[in-house]
């Protein structure tokens, strides 16, 4: 899939790649996220560079051709983005598994993406794309993902007297 993603951009598969790598990123945060965050974070950037989303627009329905790989990338990074599994806290990209990636490797260069996206998207569709990147981010920060939910602690859940996990037909 990374691959794929990485040498392919179609502007009418734009949205169906963010999905992908959304379930990509459901069943394997820390990997998906360390595997495309960095290739997804330089081609964003270079497409800024070169000067995608530069022209100021009003129409999301219209999109400017030269900005196709800008959404292409915002979408991945959107899709990577799964709010109780990846935190985007002050110092860390911390996942719900307990790993985390140290601020050295992620975190800096996840803020300086998103500072960059806020400050050079002019045309709708890549500031709407940045829009949701910064709203899924901020969800991201606020969301708690539950490992389990049960009722009682594990000890009585556990214990021979009890049967919380068994049905009673």
């Amino acid at each position: 899939m990374a691959e794929y993603a990485s040498t392919t951009c179609q502007a009418n598969a734009v949205d169906a790649v963010g999905e992908l790598v959304r379930n990509l990123a459901s069943a394997n945060a820390p990997k998906t996220f360390a595997k495309l965050f960095p290739v997804c974070r330089q081609r964003i950037l270079g497409e800024l560079k070169a000067g995608a989303s530069s022209t100021r627009s009003t129409t999301t329905s219209i999109p400017i051709a030269s900005d196709a790989a800008l959404h292409w990338w915002q979408s991945i990074l959107y899709g990577m983005l799964i709010p109780g599994r990846v935190i985007v806290s002050v110092q860390y990209l911390i996942f719900a598994d307990k790993s985390q990636l140290s601020e050295t490797e992620y975190r800096a260069d996840y803020v300086e993406l998103l500072n960059a996206m806020i400050e050079s998207t002019l045309s709708e569709r890549g500031w709407a794309w940045t829009g949701k990147i910064t709203e899924k981010s901020v969800s991201c920060l606020t969301s708690i993902y539950f490992t389990e939910m049960r009722m009682v602690n594990n000890d009585d859940y556990d214990s021979e007297g009890e049967s919380y996990g068994t049905s009673h037909a």
